[in-house]
């Protein structure tokens, strides 16, 4: 018979105290701490900037058992990067679902098929992969308001932050809280591009 001294006995008891309230501390959280970027950011962390249409997505098993989910797009405008108007991409995000078994990320950018969207991407040196820059930051839905088209970022999941002049992190407010009329970001979108090409 193993004998369980009293030490022990307050060390396993600890430990386990501390398992469950470090359970209460991180279940009721739903958002992913995400670092905070202007458009600015975004277009300069772009490698490949394109307006494109979704057309379907298909989730696959990645590295250390995580789903991912890649998603086509078809392009309509190229900003910046290699792709022409209705070149194909595929577009890798975390989370999907796979014979039931489904994983979401929050904060992660969403795409709706035949939806259009300004996407920003950055290519992953390693993999040759497209990922969204800044997650759910990097994908501007198009949508139609008061007889307009207008695009916003879906930050719904997202707790944004951004440094201070210390350089510790603070909680932020996103950069577009509203949406705004399509065309006047995507012609700031351009004149961000150029402006970094003549750096």
């Amino acid at each position: 018979m193993v004998r369980i001294t009293a030490l022990e006995n307050k060390l396993v008891s600890a430990f386990v105290f501390a398992i469950f309230m470090l359970g209460l501390l991180v279940w009721p959280v739903r958002a992913s701490v995400i670092m905070r970027f202007e458009l600015e950011q975004l277009v300069a962390r772009s490698d490949v900037i394109v307006v494109a249409t979704t057309l379907g997505w298909k989730s696959r098993w990645g590295a250390r058992k995580r789903i991912l989910t890649d998603v086509t797009l078809r392009v309509d405008e190229s900003i910046k990067g290699k792709y022409q108007p209705s070149d194909v991409l595929v577009v890798t995000r975390l989370g999907g679902e796979i014979d039931g078994l489904g994983m979401r990320v929050a904060g992660e950018a969403a795409f709706y098929k035949d939806k259009k969207a300004l996407v920003f991407l950055r290519e992953i040196p390693a993999s040759g992969e497209l990922r969204v820059v800044g997650m759910s930051q990097g994908v501007y839905h198009f949508n139609e308001a008061q007889g307009q088209i207008v695009v916003a970022p879906d930050e719904s999941d997202s707790a944004l932050v951004e440094r201070d002049s210390d350089g510790k992190l603070q909680s932020a407010l996103s950069t577009r809280t509203e949406p705004s009329p399509a065309n006047d970001v995507l012609e700031e979108v351009r004149r961000l591009v150029l402006k970094s090409h003549d750096k």
